[in-house]
């Protein structure tokens, strides 16, 4: 906390010191008589009124919102010494939008305190960090000022969840009941075949159309609903960023959307962010996981590195053998190609979502951009075409289309790929 003389002290001083001496120079009583008021200000506020002092608690409604909340800011000034008025400053973080309040406002301190109230809306996911207030607290004649800072409890911003019909399901299925019909044989809803009744088959099993067909009982066999384990492979690599489009904040929606499906469909959930800073989140079920991923992938970032990261510093709990495998990546760096190849050799069940990035050229570009432009397109053609060699799902997502048509286009690929394979 620093204490500073406000102009008015500054003024005040030079003021009574040139009636001073004036009134010596000239041997006059009157300039005496003009500098006595500033004198008294000067000995009631220097000597009478104590330094201010004081701090400032913030508090927020909430430490953790999604992508388009309100979130209550109040902040509590609590003044020591003699203190008059307070003038507070909210600082807006990036990505926040003050949708209530007045960012600076002043206010008279009554019995020690006062307190102030904001609203924001956060704009987009991410790390927001902690929101800070100065403040100047100023004694009662306005002579000095202090300047204090208070800050509250970081705020992170999770993106929101779309909502999907369908989702791809693991070809390795858990033993577990869940949301993915199987190919084995029990109870279930999805039916699969008649057969003869054997003792220990159930009442309700009984199939009595066909019962009373061929005269003897004969049962329904169905499929029954199973889970799995699913990896969310988020490629942080690289970005591209324009004016309509962020293809990191894209993959990051994809991929709360994938997980929330997932977990609701008693799958267990894992999360690997592969780029300048490999990060992990090995798999697991239930809600706790879903906030353990949802911050995951609110700290997501692009961070520049040239390192290249081999499968090999992972942990195995982090890539399960029998997993789903989902990549989302813009397939901007050679990287995350060969990171796909690299998985597809180890035997992993892959999917591959291309987030395409918006680089269309402008109006008026000149015949090199084009060229340019054109054989960056057929590179871009030469390896999906690799990726898709090697036996592996991938679809692209366009700039303007939602994500429950970039998963059922994935879901009906998959499928294709399964009934071919038999």
């Amino acid at each position: 906390m620093a204490v500073r003389a406000r102009a008015r002290l500054v003024g005040a001083a030079c003021l009574a010191t040139l009636g001073l001496v004036v009134a010596v120079a000239s041997s006059r009583p009157e300039p005496v008589a003009l500098a006595a008021p500033f004198l008294v200000t000067l000995l009631v506020g220097l000597a009478v009124d104590r330094a201010p002092g004081g701090e400032v608690m913030v508090r927020i409604g909430t430490t953790r919102a999604v992508a388009g909340d309100e979130i209550d800011v109040e902040a509590r000034v609590v003044a020591a010494g003699s203190v008059g008025s307070a003038e507070v400053r909210l600082v807006v973080p990036d990505g926040t939008t003050l949708v209530e309040g007045h960012p600076a406002v002043e206010d008279v301190v009554v019995d020690g305190r006062c307190e102030f109230r904001w609203r924001l809306r956060a704009d987009r996911w991410g790390g927001i960090g902690p929101l800070t207030v100065d403040a100047a607290l100023s004694d009662r004649l306005g002579l000095r000022v202090a300047r204090v800072a208070g800050a509250s409890a970081p705020l992170r911003v999770l993106p929101d969840e779309a909502s999907l019909r369908r989702i791809a399901a693991p070809r390795a299925l858990r033993t577990i009941p869940g949301g993915h019909g199987s190919r084995q044989r029990g109870e279930g809803i999805e039916p699969a075949d008649v057969r003869p009744f054997v003792p220990g088959d159930r009442a309700r099993n009984v199939n009595w159309r066909v019962t009373a067909r061929r005269g003897d009982l004969w049962v329904d066999e169905r499929h029954p609903d199973r889970s799995g384990e699913v990896v969310l492979f988020v490629d942080s690599f690289a970005a591209a960023t324009s004016d309509r489009d962020d293809t990191l904040r894209r993959t990051v929606e994809l991929a709360r959307a994938l997980a929330g499906r997932h977990l609701a469909a008693n799958d267990r959930v894992g999360l690997v962010d592969l780029g300048g800073v490999l990060r992990w989140v090995r798999p697991a079920g239930g809600t706790v996981q879903l906030y353990r991923l949802a911050e995951a992938l609110a700290d997501t970032e692009v961070w520049r590195s040239e390192v290249d990261k081999p499968l090999e510093v992972m942990p195995a709990r982090a890539l399960p053998q029998r997993a789903l495998v989902v990549v989302l990546s813009p397939l901007l760096d050679v990287r995350s190609t060969a990171t796909v190849r690299r998985m597809r050799a180890r035997g992993l069940d892959l999917a591959v979502v291309e987030v395409v990035p918006d680089l269309e050229l402008p109006a008026g570009a000149d015949s090199r951009a084009r060229v340019a432009h054109r054989l960056w397109r057929m590179e871009r053609d030469a390896v999906r075409e690799e990726i898709r060699r090697a036996g592996v799902a991938l679809v692209p997502w366009e700039v303007g289309t939602g994500v429950e048509q970039a998963v059922d286009e994935l879901v009906r690929h998959r499928e294709a790929v399964a009934r071919w394979a038999r």
